[in-house]
């Protein structure tokens, strides 16, 4: 991963930056906010979460 390998940034922070973008990502997606639609109406396609189990730091520490 990028920000481990040449960055060097802590676990932890990594951890937070994920964080943030899946909270965001599912803010995005919750169907009473709109926004799915709205991105649906505007750009011919939906947001989707990108932030799963398999792919955050949590993963890449086993």
């Amino acid at each position: 991963m990028w920000l481990t390998s040449e960055k060097h940034l802590a676990p932890s922070t990594i951890r937070s930056y994920q964080g943030s973008l899946r909270l965001f990502s599912e803010f995005l997606i919750d169907g009473r906010y709109g926004w799915a639609a709205a991105c649906e109406d505007a750009f011919g396609t939906h947001p989707v979460a990108i932030c799963h189990e398999w792919n955050t730091i949590a993963h890449l520490n086993d």
